[in-house]
This record gives structure tokens, C-alpha cells and sequence, in this order.
């Protein structure tokens, strides 16, 4: 994850999340945890933990004072290799703004302009947070579920997420179940999922998706990026298999 972006590839301002006041609130109970702890929680080699926890340190410092770069040029994992930030329009941007969200363990449900500063806090963990929530996943499932309900009560969501962000969605809230999508590549004749083709596609139909009008369905099932192509035969009204 970026702590900067340069100039040339941060087209916009940042904006701040709806979740600030438990960022902040989260961040700062992050940033007590000491080397051995953060070694222990993340299971990480020393030289790793003594860097998580430098990291927390300087988000301390940093975060409250309003520093921080845009939540989709931050992240550099596969699927957020798919996204292709640094080739949107300022169309896509706005588009994005309204539409997209990013889950996050510290942050809860990020716009791509939200700004964020690095940490290390998986989804699936198993941590006391505020409030007595066994782990961030806990935390986060109705707020995140309630915060999309307000803001697009009547939308469809496409689920792109892992099954361990996934988990925050509480699909019982949404008049109309989310929509899920899986890509698998064909090895001896069975779809094989491949995890970091996998990923990367989940970020390429998210672009996809921001980048074309219609109905959801039928802009979802169009989805041709690396070979891609709908499997009618392995895929249901909700989850929608792609295979190459």
C-alpha cells in the first residue's frame, strides 16, 4: 500500500470517510500494539513487525492531522491492478466516487477519493475492537451493510470482493440479493480457481463495470477482459462464473 502517489498519476482531490471518527478510533488502538504484539496478532517475522509497527506510529502521527492519498491509487494489490486508476478518465473518477466502494479492516467502506495512509488490518482477523466486536469483520458487518442501504437504497451491488471482505455484506438487508462473480481458469477440463488471476480479473470487471451503461446483468455477462467469457452452464441468477 502507497503512503504517496506522485503527481503525475493523482488526477484528484481526497475526500474523507464516512467512518472517520472509527478509523481514528481503531488507528490509535493499533498504534499501542508493540513489536512482540504485532508479531503475535499478524503472525510476522520480526523484521515485519517492527515495521507494522513503525507503520502504526506514523498513521498516528500522520492521519489525524488530514494526510493521506486516494484510496484506489493506495492499494496495489492484483485486483486492484485491474482497476487501471492511473488510466481513468475524470468520467470514470466521478463515476467511481458514486458507485464504488473499497472494504478495509481499519477504514470500514472507502470511496476511491477517501484518503487512507497504510496499516495492517485483515478483515478476518480475530482482535477486540471498540465496542467488543470479536475482529474487525464483526465490527463492520451491519455499519458497512446500513451505509450502502442509505446511500443507494434501491441499487443492486456487485459482490466483488474475497469471501473474507465479502462477509461484512449482510445480504438479508438488501431488497435485492447482491450480485457475485468468480473467474476460473479451465485446466483438464474443470474450472480451477487461480488466485492471482482471479483477483486481478475481480479489479478488471469492476472497471468494467464503471466504464459501461445499462443494465447491471447484461453489463456484468458482457465481461470479455483476458479471455474472459460468461459460463451459463456453471452460473446462477447470483453468482456468475467466468472461464477461460
Amino acid at each position: 500500500m502507497r503512503s504517496s502517489v506522485p503527481s503525475s498519476v493523482n488526477p484528484v482531490d481526497t475526500t474523507e470517510p464516512h467512518f472517520l471518527s472509527d478509523a481514528l478510533q481503531i488507528g490509535k488502538k493499533l498504534a499501542s500494539i508493540k513489536e512482540a504484539g504485532n508479531a503475535d496478532l499478524h503472525r510476522l517475522s520480526p523484521k515485519m513487525a517492527a515495521a507494522t509497527t513503525e507503520m502504526h506510529r506514523m498513521w498516528l502521527e500522520g492521519y489525524p492531522k488530514g494526510e493521506g492519498v486516494p484510496a484506489a491509487l493506495a492499494y496495489t494489490g492484483d485486483a486492484y491492478g485491474g482497476l487501471l486508476t492511473e488510466q481513468w478518465s475524470k468520467d470514470t473518477w466521478e463515476r467511481a466516487q458514486a458507485h464504488l466502494r473499497i472494504g478495509s479492516g481499519l477504514y470500514g467502506c472507502l470511496r476511491p477519493q477517501d484518503r487512507v495512509l497504510p496499516y495492517r488490518l485483515e478483515m478476518g482477523l480475530t482482535w477486540p475492537m471498540p465496542g467488543g466486536a470479536t475482529g474487525p469483520a464483526a465490527y463492520w458487518k451491519k455499519r458497512i451493510s446500513t451505509q450502502l442501504l442509505d446511500e443507494q437504497p434501491d441499487a443492486q451491488i456487485v459482490d466483488l470482493s474475497s469471501s473474507e471482505y465479502g462477509s461484512v455484506l449482510d445480504s438479508r438487508l438488501f431488497s435485492t440479493p447482491p450480485i457475485r462473480c468468480d473467474f476460473r481458469e479451465i485446466k483438464a477440463g474443470k474450472p480451477v480457481f487461480v488466485s492471482v488471476f482471479g483477483k486481478r480479473a475481480r479489479g478488471s470487471m469492476a472497471r468494467h463495470v464503471l466504464e459501461n451503461d445499462g443494465p447491471l446483468l447484461d453489463v456484468v455477462d458482457a465481461f470479455q477482459t483476458d479471455g474472459y467469457r460468461l459460463n451459463p452452464e456453471l452460473s446462477t441468477p447470483t453468482l456468475r462464473i467466468f472461464t477461460r
